[in-house]
């Protein structure tokens, strides 16, 4: 600070303390300074503004303004300049208060001597010097903690991006096996039930060419005969053949469906482990449609269905997939309804992207598994009704096409799945 002068601003209102001031000043060694006077606050903030001001003397009492109002009025100006405040003699608490509210430092009138005021100054200046350092570099640590944390953020999700692109690799080879192991006696099950279906259609037919011949007999004379007939009249009702006769046919159809779901539940691992087919352009409203029909005996008189379906261009994907994760979301809508409900589908374009939403009013979501659903084997249903892997497939199909998939959800309320599919170059991916 010895090199160049300190610019001082006085604010000062009585000029015997203004020129008692510029003395001292102009005798203090080692020290220049360039002293300028001001007698109102109004003319002296105007000062303030044009900046080159090192330091303040300011009077609280003048003509313009008074109290703390004063040194107020000063530090809002120019909030990075050091203030030393007079006061007078019998007001020296106030002084204590205006440092307690931004003051660098006060002196008292008719105590300043040139040594005092010297060093009130230059320690003002380091003070206001020491806090503009401080604040910068708080400021600085603030922001880089917020970018640690920015940091520390897009780390947790790009781990959960690979923990969970691990997950799905891992699943996907796994379900590849599982589907290859159960093709084999599925292939078997399918056979047995042509052939079982040919039994029962040979059965039926003996069974009533029997029937047919027991009458005829019963209409003759033959004792013996009557007898045997009788006989097997009676097994057949102890027996109940007539029965199993018509409830093997049942028995066929419900073994040739429950073959059917399994044959469906490998071909959902397949289309998770792997793309099977080639893409097309798919219209969305009428995939949604033909799911519809899937589960319309799930829904009949029970769900009623809602459509506003906007006008959306046709997405190029694997249709079959997509079916998929519209079969999965709604079969979960119609579980998920106890009794009557609704169903509501919504199809819109909003920035590239295709947005079908599915929404129910069921039994929603608790906000503990909100974060579990798209995990694969996470279920909440009964071991022998679900395997947790519908929604993950879900997802998977979904990002394979680089699009998302999000869900909201309110216990007692109902739940809403929104799927995003991309359109153009973006749906090639």
């Amino acid at each position: 600070m010895n090199d160049k002068p300190i610019n001082v601003l006085l604010i000062e209102d009585n000029p015997g303390d203004a020129r008692l001031i510029r003395e001292v000043l102009a005798e203090a060694s080692g020290v220049a300074f360039n002293l300028e006077w001001f007698d109102h606050l109004e003319a002296g903030l105007q000062r303030l503004a044009e900046g080159m001001v090192d330091v303040v003397l300011l009077d609280l009492s003048l003509p313009d303004s008074r109290g703390l109002d004063t040194l107020g009025g000063t530090h809002a100006q120019a909030p990075q300049v050091p203030i030393v405040v007079l006061t007078g003699g019998n007001d020296e608490m106030q002084g204590v208060k205006a440092v307690k509210q931004g003051a660098q430092d006060y002196l008292v009138k008719g105590q300043v001597n040139g040594h005092l005021l010297v060093r009130s100054m230059r320690y003002a200046i380091e003070r206001k010097e020491a806090e503009r350092v401080k604040t910068e570099y708080i400021n600085s640590l603030q922001a880089k903690n917020e970018e640690l944390h920015d940091l520390l953020e897009k780390l947790r999700n790009t781990q959960a991006q690979l923990i969970q692109s691990a997950k799905m690799a891992s699943l996907g080879q796994l379900v590849a096996g599982i589907a290859h192991e159960l093709n084999n006696p599925i292939s078997f099950v399918y056979s047995n039930i042509r052939r079982l279906e040919e039994y029962s259609d040979h059965i039926t037919t003996f069974y009533n060419s029997c029937q047919a011949l027991f009458d005829e007999i019963t209409q003759g004379s033959y004792p013996q005969l009557n007898n045997r007939l009788q006989a097997l009249r009676y097994l057949e009702k102890e027996r109940e053949v007539d029965f199993l006769i018509e409830d093997l046919g049942d028995l066929v159809k419900e073994t040739e469906e429950g073959a059917d779901r399994v044959r469906k539940v490998v071909e959902s691992l397949r289309n998770f482990s792997r793309a099977q087919e080639e893409r097309q352009e798919v219209d969305i409203k009428e995939a949604l449609e033909t799911t519809l029909y899937l589960l319309r005996n799930q829904m009949k008189n029970r769900i009623t269905t809602l459509k506003h379906y906007g006008h959306i261009p046709k997405v190029e994907c694997l249709p079959n997939q997509i079916k998929e994760v519209f079969l999965n979301i709604l079969t979960n809508a119609c579980q998920a309804i106890e009794g009557k409900g609704e169903i509501t589908l919504k199809t819109a374009q909003k920035s590239g992207n295709v947005l079908v939403l599915i929404s129910d009013t069921g039994k929603g979501i608790p906000t503990e598994n909100m974060d579990k659903i798209f995990e694969p084997f996470y279920t909440t249903k009964p071991a022998k009704e679900g395997t947790g892997l519908g929604l993950s497939i879900v997802r998977g199909i979904i990002e394979n096409h680089g699009g998302k998939i999000s869900v909201q959800s309110q216990v007692g309320k109902g739940t809403i799945f929104t799927v995003s599919l991309p359109l153009g170059a973006e749906a090639k991916k």
